[in-house]
């Protein structure tokens, strides 16, 4: 809002517990509102003497209510010679104040934008035709011209279709780099056995779902561009036995494989189940507690932790990811050498895969038959339902049930911000035990490996009936008699890993019991972000709303970033998911 009037009391500087400056102004209509300036100190001090008591002014900032009294939030003095005009807004940063960025960018425009048109060229390419990407937006000018009503424009319409305009190239752009980037690489070409006699080994059959996951890589297999694939399936849908058998084809066909696990259990888990499946294979274990002198390099399937991106393997053909949202893209693609398929498994994929499997870049590969039925009923539960929920927690367990109970923080008080009403699972194990002496298993990331593995031995013989956790149990835990699961301040964790931890319900089938404590009342972003795991259970489905209320991160191959902002040559600027789709929708055609 913009407000033109005249100071009533000149503003003074208060620095604590930041520089602002605090003073009143009145309009025409003789209605008083305060008004705060924010900045450096000594600009702001420098400001002050330019505003005596009875002088005009013009402000711009957000209108609200300190109590009964109006107020500018954050206001900013505008300028004569920006009366009537629009206003570029350029983010500031440490020592740059945004009018210091907008006179540095606006002092240079003339003279930059013929060299910025230039570039775009050479980056889109000359076969690109700007404007079949821009088909009815309301301007059609010199692409020179779309850049500097991008930062001045007449009216806010024709400043609107000039972003929009440059965000559509710059998604033209990231996709066809994209694109490129995929049709580059060659194949190592060591062709995978038959996996119909491989899968004779399992000892069960697999559903329609595995046989189809199985065909379609070992087709990406046989090919001579490498593999990009995602398995997704949720827990207990058998994404093991289908990338087991890919590797186990790979081996048999003289290739080399590593499969990369996001913690030593799980590591163990399925490095016995290869060994059980396939003994003649020769599979080795890699983790942190392994021998660091062995030769890996001639060993032909290494599954391990990320002990293995600290060892010489030599190169390999496949390398396969579990758990693909534990790891970062560099952990992920460390063993990926020139020619290596990469095959990722995951229940819910981070936000980048998702995006990349939209615009054709990821194949994927979906589960969705479980070998048992089950439902999870999944609530949120406000903090005045905290008695309420605490009854179902021993409901549960007095049927014969178990119940694991998550806290965000391992341990230790958090003495300011809104961590005060956060609890940690070791300061609630004691509390827990009270209520239930005897009955009530601790485990945690800061823990001995001992310990933790202690309290889960004491949840599969039955001795505990509750386990106090973290988010550790996220993955590589089977306990089969857990029928609740209680997330306390569900808000600190992500779609993703609330998915996983949900999939700890109910493994044997059955009914189970999702419950996200909210300790204390919540935004209506967080609400609706929370409620996306109360509508459904489809790891695919959340997956997807994970990609749009977080973002899809940087697309290219090189970049570190898995969800947020984009990193396209629009700098500190986001192009939405929408926009990338509908301009991948226009490529297709």
């Amino acid at each position: 809002m913009v407000v033109h009037g005249t100071v009533i009391r000149a503003p003074t500087l208060n620095t604590r517990p930041y520089p602002r400056l605090l003073g009143q102004v009145a309009d025409a209509c003789g209605r008083v509102l305060d008004f705060s300036i924010y900045g450096a100190s000594a600009d702001l001090d420098a400001l002050r003497r330019t505003l005596p008591e009875g002088c005009r002014i013009r402000l711009f900032g957000k209108l609200d209510f300190a109590g009964s009294a109006l107020r500018l939030k954050g206001a900013q003095p505008i300028p004569p010679e920006w009366g009537g005009k629009l206003r570029p807004v350029y983010p500031g940063k440490q020592g740059f104040e945004p009018d210091a960025v907008r006179r540095y960018v606006l002092q240079r425009l003339k003279a930059q934008v013929p060299e910025a048109a230039a570039w775009l060229r050479r980056q889109l390419g000359e076969e690109i035709n700007e404007w079949h990407l821009v088909s009815g937006l309301p301007i059609r000018v010199p692409l020179e011209r779309v850049l500097w009503l991008a930062h001045l424009p007449r009216t806010s319409n024709e400043g609107r279709a000039a972003q929009k305009i440059l965000e559509r190239l710059a998604a033209w752009h990231a996709l066809r780099e994209l694109r490129r980037e995929r049709n580059v690489r060659i194949a190592a070409g060591h062709a995978p056995v038959l996996w119909e006699p491989l899968a004779r080994n399992l000892g069960f059959e697999l559903t329609p779902d595995q046989r189809l996951a199985v065909s379609e890589i070992h087709g990406d297999l046989s090919r001579l561009t490498p593999m990009r694939r995602l398995l997704s399936g949720d827990v207990g849908t058998g994404k093991t036995a289908v990338f087991a058998i890919a590797a186990a084809c790979t081996v048999r066909g003289g290739g080399r494989v590593a499969i990369l696990l996001p913690n030593e259990r799980l590591a163990e888990q399925v490095y016995e189940r290869i060994v059980d499946w396939w003994p003649d294979i020769g599979a080795v274990c890699v983790t942190g507690s392994t021998d660091t002198a062995r030769n890996l390099t001639t060993a032909s399937w290494l599954v391990g932790t990320t002990a293995l991106l600290h060892r010489e393997i030599g190169h390999l053909d496949l390398v396969i990811v579990d758990e693909q949202h534990k790891f970062s893209r560099e952990q992920r693609e460390a063993l990926v050498g020139a020619g290596t398929h990469l095959l990722e498994a995951s229940a819910t994929c981070i936000p980048r895969s998702q995006a990349l499997i939209r615009f054709g870049a990821l194949a994927v590969s979906k589960l969705t038959c479980s070998p048992v039925r089950k439902t999870i009923h999944t609530r949120l539960w406000q903090s005045a339902e905290q008695v309420q929920l605490f009854g179902q927690v021993r409901e549960t367990i007095s049927k014969g049930a178990q119940v694991i109970v998550i806290y965000p923080r391992k341990a230790g008080a958090r003495e300011s911000g809104t961590g005060r009403d956060r609890k940690s699972a070791e300061d609630m194990f004691h509390l827990w035990q009270c209520h239930f002496p005897g009955q009530v298993a601790l485990t945690h990331g800061g823990l001995e490996q001992d310990e933790n593995r202690a309290a889960l031995e004491a949840m599969k013989s039955g001795s505990a009936r509750i386990l106090v956790a973290t988010t550790i149990v996220e993955v590589g835990i089977d306990l089969p008699d857990v029928r609740r699961l209680v997330v306390m301040n569900p808000e600190t964790l992500g779609l993703t890993q609330l998915h996983q931890l949900r999939g700890r319900v109910a493994r044997t089938g059955g009914e189970g019991w999702f419950d996200l404590y909210l300790s204390r009342p919540m935004k209506d972003k967080t609400l609706k972000r929370l409620e996306v795991m109360t509508q459904t259970t489809d790891g695919f489905a959340i997956a997807e709303a994970d990609l749009r209320q977080r973002g899809h991160g940087n697309l290219a191959a090189d970049s570190s970033r898995q969800s947020g902002d984009d990193g396209v040559f629009l700098f500190g600027r986001h192009v939405d998911f929408d926009t990338l789709e509908s301009v991948a929708g226009r490529m297709a055609g």
